[in-house]
């Protein structure tokens, strides 16, 4: 049964609707029901007679909370009660003393039934609900079967033209249009497509695919693997334009596989992507220790591995107020004092793939965008190093100065343009004394292996693994930033 709070009596009971009613109908329906109900029940056995007594008595107890107040509910309610079928004769009766008296009698026994057997309400409040849904069904069948046609609409998009109706355009005409004065213009194959209106949506950062402005595409996308998904090939059909004529459009960026001089993997990885490879640690090896050997330790790359000549290796340490220092890993074994420290590092997007398979409510999980991670983008090792705080105090940095604001780290790992990967940290962070953040050079008692970040990488205990940078060229002091709004790609943001 139920009643609305605003005031208008609109009444939905057991699969009946009585649509608008005064208190006094309300009351006197309701009673009706009850009555019904107990006669039911009378002539049930068992829990089926007592529930039909529970929901008839929690029916007029309903009622008599709602409108029990109300004195011309129960005087008016004479014209309306009696038997369900009786005439409109025979309902001019004194129902009115037995609506006062049954329904002070169903009062009391929902109150004690709904202790009792509150499947019993549960009962009528299901019927309810389902004469609800049947209702609203009904008044939306119209507006329902236009949502369902452009529901279909969207799942099925019109084709784009067909490629031999769209023009044909020579390669020194796509070289033309490299900026969005020009409209920016791209080759994919044999395709010319014009992106101008993607740019700022280019999850890599405007300034990374604008490298490819007037040119090919394809060498970008063989540096990123994920560009091979059907996903992004359904997005930049939408811009084609025209057919590429002749030769294919020239670049500037060298067709040389980066990837061509990658460490050797355990072949127990899960592999998440080649290029740049991704790779992550099954769960049974995960679960047998809690110490995940160097090995089969996840593997999550942006960019190629950089290879280092170690006997060459050094790293500078810059900023806001340091004298610069350039350092290798024996000298900073020599002058710093050497800690371990046991950290789990985890890559943000691990256990990706349950977002998508389980997405948040409202949420249709197709807008996650990443690498399908499962559970095992995650690994706990003890790394060997000195602390960055001791490192930066040596450069003299002077703990609290206000000019000060982060610590970025740049590593070797560079993108086609030359760009660094790169990350930065809070400095109340970086120069705490119980943050444990370290230059680290060990793994598990060993050095640490080129595709962990060898030979020098920084571990940032609690923090997303995004800024445990590997392979680390530079550590710098920042000031505030002050400046627009950060844009798009991670490297555009630190670096601009």
């Amino acid at each position: 049964a139920a009643l609305d709070d605003n005031n208008n009596h609109s009444v939905t009971l057991l699969g009946t609707s009585w649509g608008q009613c005064s208190p006094a109908t309300t009351a006197s329906r309701l009673w009706i029901r009850y009555r019904t109900g107990w006669q039911r029940g009378r002539m049930a056995r068992g829990i089926q007679a007592f529930r039909h007594v529970v929901v008839s008595g929690y029916i007029c107890q309903r009622a008599f909370v709602a409108h029990g107040s109300t004195l011309s509910a129960i005087i008016n309610a004479r014209q309306f009660s009696g038997s369900v079928g009786n005439s409109s004769a025979r309902q001019e009766t004194a129902a009115w003393s037995q609506l006062l008296e049954w329904g002070l009698l169903g009062t009391a026994a929902a109150s004690i039934a709904v202790l009792l057997a509150p499947s019993a309400v549960a009962d009528a409040k299901t019927a309810v609900a389902d004469s609800r849904t049947s209702q609203l069904k009904a008044s939306v069948g119209t507006s329902k079967a236009a949502q369902v046609k452009q529901q279909v609409v969207q799942q099925h998009p019109q084709p784009p033209p067909s490629a031999d109706k769209l023009p044909e355009y020579a390669a020194d005409e796509v070289a033309q249009h490299r900026t969005p004065n020009d409209r920016v213009w791209v080759t994919y194959k044999n395709g010319v497509y014009d992106i101008t209106d993607f740019i700022a949506q280019h999850p890599g950062g405007a300034a990374k695919i604008m490298l490819a402005a007037g040119g090919s595409v394809e060498p970008f996308w063989g540096l990123y693997q994920q560009h091979q998904k059907q996903e992004v090939q359904d997005i930049i059909k939408q811009y084609r334009i025209g057919t590429l004529k002749g030769a294919p459009a020239q670049s500037n960026i060298s067709m040389e596989d980066p990837y061509k001089n990658e460490p050797k993997r355990h072949p127990a990885l899960t592999i998440r992507s080649d290029k740049p490879f991704n790779g992550e640690t099954p769960p049974d090896i995960l679960a047998a220790s809690l110490v995940t050997p160097a090995g089969v330790f996840y593997v999550r790359h942006h960019l190629p591995v950089p290879v280092i000549d170690q006997d060459k290796y050094s790293f500078k340490v810059e900023g806001q107020g340091l004298r610069t220092l350039q350092l290798s890993v024996p000298e900073l074994q020599k002058h710093f004092r050497k800690f371990e420290v046991a950290a789990t590092v985890q890559c943000a997007g691990n256990r990706r793939s349950q977002m998508k398979a389980q997405p948040a409510p409202g949420s249709t999980g197709h807008e996650i965008k990443g690498l399908d991670w499962e559970a095992g983008a995650i690994g706990t090792a003890v790394w060997g190093g000195v602390k960055l705080r001791d490192v930066l105090l040596a450069a003299g940095f002077t703990p609290g100065d206000p000019c000060v604001a982060h610590i970025h780290f740049y590593g070797y790992d560079v993108d086609e343009s030359g760009t660094s990967y790169a990350a930065s940290i809070p400095v109340a962070k970086a120069v705490s004394e119980y943050e444990d953040v370290l230059l680290a050079w060990e793994m598990n008692g060993q050095p640490i292996p080129r595709d962990h970040g060898g030979p020098l990488r920084v571990i940032v205990p609690g923090t997303t693994g995004a800024r445990s940078v590997k392979w680390i060229s530079m550590s710098c002091c920042k000031r505030p930033r002050t400046t627009a709004p950060m844009a798009n790609g991670m490297m555009q943001r630190l670096l601009a």
